[in-house]
């Protein structure tokens, strides 16, 4: 193993590997290490087999390319792709053409109810308010709280009743955490009218200000705040009897990995240490129809200035990916979870028109044929599932369902199935290191791989790049297994365009 007497130099601030997608190879799960299913809740045998991605910085354009070979991104800085043959549960990437989108009868009904009650003409009876139960965590900060007295300092930098939150830089009030809290009331009303956002597909022909209710939308950064976090909290705990905190929102809906290289407030962040202050980097404030930059937005929808609704876009240049809707259980009877999907397809047609005509793809996460929470996903017609081996999409039809139900993976099997790693002349050549014979099965495609990890160096905790073979040999087996499964799953694209680290 080479001596490593001499440290490293740090990796500049202005240095290529910081615009870089960063992969972490130490957080990692294979498809060879199941989990318990959280769709049929199975126990024994039936597993869910995945490859989980980490990473806490993930170019748009990466993102794209990751979209179309299969991997779906479940939360802030996760991605995950299944393995469809050993899975107990199949399920797929989702795509929907923009320009072939065709709004069906059920979504025409439901968007006529929507227009009716902003209209007045149809009566709304709301639901009992959600009170979420407070997280054992918060119960337990409380208490403890409750047995410490205030101290004279600390009375006094408590804000009296009557001080009034200033407004930011567009007039709204908000909840926002931009490392300390800020503790803020909200004030609605300043939105947008919804038809600024949206080319609509069933127009209401009221006229605005003889509408019983006022509409609105706004777009901005995914920051935690009061306000949406109250809303994904009710939203949980209504539907799937989930408590979450606070901590919960910021790791799965918040704190995005996604990045505009273009944007200048991510192009220092480096590493994880700086992922736990990543929001900091974010400002709260109207992004106006479309953002200036690419990356995660919430889209605000409001209802008599009161949030009734937020979905989570990953925005890129050639897609809007729909990563969550959630919504007030008060207002379920409006049917926000099929209103929003229609509203996030007259968004794109809007995109399309004013601001940026290469936007036409629409993800709509994954597809799972015995998932309640899949079926919408029909109605949005014509959409096109992927199919894991050809990497070509199918239109969903009762046929294709069928074999899917029937366990036949490959939705278009007169195509061939396209490997990413492509075969090579000398698949057995090694390394250049020698390591245990179990390590003798190396996959298709490894000499390309094997040239790449001679020269790959990894970031280390001390923002410095460490080559492969300055680990000892029982981990260095280790990586370059995990690097193997990655490779098998991304392509060229590791290759190219990632930065590896392990921290």
């Amino acid at each position: 193993m080479e001596s490593l007497s001499e440290t490293p130099p740090a990796i500049p601030e202005d240095s290529e590997v910081n615009s870089k997608s960063v992969l972490n190879i130490k957080w990692n799960r294979l498809s060879n290490d199941p989990v318990s299913c959280p769709y049929c809740k199975n126990i024994g045998e039936n597993k869910l087999h995945i490859t989980v991605l980490t990473t806490t910085k993930l170019r748009t354009d990466d993102y794209e390319k990751l979209l179309d070979l299969g991997w779906i991104k479940d939360c802030a800085r996760h991605l995950f792709k299944p393995d469809t043959i050993n899975s107990c549960c199949p399920f797929y990437t989702t795509r929907l053409d923009s320009l072939e989108f065709k709004i069906s009868k059920q979504q025409k009904k439901h968007m006529k109810r929507f227009n009716q009650y902003l209209n007045g003409e149809r009566e709304l009876e709301l639901k009992t308010e959600v009170v979420v139960p407070k997280p054992e965590q918060e119960e337990l900060a409380n208490k403890k709280g409750q047995d410490t007295q205030t101290t004279d300092q600390q009375a006094q930098d408590i804000p009296q009743k009557d001080e009034k939150p200033q407004p930011n830089e567009f007039g709204e009030i908000g909840y926002i955490e931009t490392g300390e809290e800020q503790k803020i009331a909200i004030e609605a009303g300043n939105s947008r009218p919804y038809t600024d956002f949206f080319d609509e597909f069933v127009p209401n022909t009221t006229k605005e200000s003889e509408r019983a209710h006022k509409y609105t939308v706004s777009l901005h950064r995914c920051i935690c705040y009061q306000e949406v976090l109250d809303l994904y909290q009710k939203f949980q705990y209504a539907r799937f009897d989930e408590v979450k905190t606070k901590t919960d929102f910021m790791e799965q809906r918040t704190n995005s990995c996604l990045f505009d290289p273009k944007d200048p407030a991510f192009r220092s962040t480096k590493t994880v240490k700086d992922e736990t202050r990543r929001d900091e980097g974010r400002v709260f404030k109207d992004e106006g129809i479309y953002p200036e930059y690419y990356g995660t937005y919430y889209m605000h929808h409001r209802i008599d200035g009161k949030l009734v609704a937020c979905s989570i876009l990953d925005i890129t240049e050639h897609n809007i990916c729909s990563e969550l809707t959630f919504y007030d259980p008060a207002y379920s009877g409006l049917c926000l979870g099929h209103v929003t999907a229609v509203r996030e397809m007259e968004y794109m047609r809007k995109i399309r028109k004013e601001f940026n005509n290469n936007c036409r793809y629409y993800y709509m996460s994954e597809y799972l044929y015995n998932s309640p929470r899949s079926q919408y996903k029909i109605c949005m017609h014509p959409i096109k599932l992927l199919c894991p081996f050809t990497y070509t999409y199918v239109p969903l039809t009762a046929s294709l369902i069928s074999q899917i139900k029937a366990r036949e993976p490959q939705l278009n099997p007169d195509s061939p199935p396209k490997p990413l790693v492509p075969e090579t002349d000398s698949p057995q050549e090694t390394s250049g290191e020698s390591e245990p014979d179990q390590d003798s099965a190396r996959p298709v495609g490894e000499s390309k791989l094997s040239k790449w990890t001679k020269s790959l160096k990894i970031m280390s905790s001390k923002d410095t790049m460490l080559p492969l073979k300055s680990y000892g040999p029982a981990r260095r087996l280790h990586l370059r297994r995990v690097l193997e499964s990655y490779y098998e799953n991304m392509g060229d694209t590791l290759l190219n365009d990632f930065v590896c680290e392990y921290l």
